[in-house]
């Protein structure tokens, strides 16, 4: 007797020896689809840092222990590989003057997905992982250089450390023309540390690249038009490198 697979166009046996073969063999041919997709659009696998495939339902695989457990099925509405490397991030939107998404002047890039979903949330259009349009890294920064009225820049969303290797990069460029980096997330400052210190170098190196960040998902029972730089009471705007160097959470706001 053989099963039919919960996967698109499978059969499964029904021992555990078929089933592990099969699983296998799938999973070669998706990396072998995903490195050839990959090379076609000018990007080296071993740059991958999130990929999204469709095997029924949707599946994300972000390095982080307890941001995994947030992924959720988001439904087999695509079946395209998204992918986000070192060298190109995802955007949703940029607003290249901006006196609302911190202090001074700044550069503001939206990032294009999430995983959070928040309730009333202002920026619904990011949710979707395979939205938006990829833009190179080095052509964001060449368009943050130009501009010498900006403070700084700053990553909001989506969120972007489901991008965190690419985000990281432009930061630390953003950082040798003198500029501040702030950042927000649906994530806890806390559980990212932890998640970075664990399992994954590509969050650790993005928080160490930092200025301030504003963590926490929006939650619109707690929702205030006083506050400064964020949209709830339960969200926390952090001193990153002042945390990191005193071991402890440092909230300015």
């Amino acid at each position: 007797m053989v099963k039919t697979s919960p996967f698109h166009g499978g059969i499964m046996g029904s021992t555990p020896v078929r089933v592990t073969t099969f699983l296998f063999r799938r999973i070669a041919q998706l990396v072998r689809a995903f490195a050839s997709h990959a090379r076609g659009h000018g990007f080296e696998p071993r740059c991958v840092y999130q990929l999204r495939v469709c095997w029924g339902f949707s599946v994300v695989q972000v390095k982080s222990k307890k941001i995994v457990q947030k992924i959720e099925k988001v439904g087999n509405t695509s079946t395209r590989c998204v992918v986000a490397c070192c060298d190109c991030l995802r955007v949703a939107n940029i607003v290249e003057e901006s006196i609302v998404d911190g202090p001074g002047v700044r550069f503001v890039i939206f990032a294009q997905g999430c995983l959070h979903r928040c309730k009333g949330c202002h920026n619904p259009e990011t949710f979707a992982l395979d939205g938006g349009t990829l833009l190179p890294v080095t052509e964001i920064f060449e368009r943050i250089s130009k501009n010498p009225l900006l403070e700084g820049v700053t990553f909001s969303g989506g969120d972007p450390f489901l991008q965190a290797r690419a985000f990281c990069n432009l930061a630390k460029m953003v950082h040798r023309i003198g500029l501040t980096v702030m950042a927000y997330t649906g994530y806890i400052f806390e559980d990212l540390l932890e998640n970075g210190s664990d399992s994954s170098d590509d969050i650790l190196d993005f928080l160490k690249n930092i200025d301030t960040l504003v963590d926490g998902p929006f939650k619109i029972e707690e929702r205030s038009l006083d506050l400064r730089f964020k949209g709830s009471r339960n969200q926390r705007i952090i001193d990153v490198r002042r945390s990191l160097s005193e071991g402890r959470t440092v909230v300015i706001g």
